[in-house]
């Protein structure tokens, strides 16, 4: 009998180990294209009015920013998957406030 309890057990650590174990898989974007006005400016991020991208760092952009000037943000949002969320490609600033 416990032979046979020892088979079964190693038997089960073998299926569990060759399981499909994929966490994430392969991930898809979509284009994002948003105009946002600029809420609040502080050192490291600038606050956006809603929508989807609502801080972005101001790494992005080379010029100080005001509050109320208006950006076009563009890049890749997630609707697949496991990784990055989302991916800012520019950043430009449309009108000065």
């Amino acid at each position: 009998m416990k032979a046979i309890e020892l088979i079964v057990c190693i038997s089960l650590l073998f299926c569990l180990a060759s399981c499909d174990k994929h966490e994430g898989g392969e991930c898809f974007y979509v284009s994002l294209s948003e105009e946002k006005r600029v809420k609040a400016v502080n050192e490291d991020f600038i606050e956006l009015e809603g929508g989807f991208i609502t801080t972005i760092p101001t790494s992005y952009l080379d010029h100080p920013l005001q509050v109320g000037d208006l950006l076009h943000i563009k890049g890749e949002q997630i609707v697949k998957g496991a990784c990055v969320p989302l991916n800012i490609t520019t950043v430009t600033v449309v009108k000065r406030h």
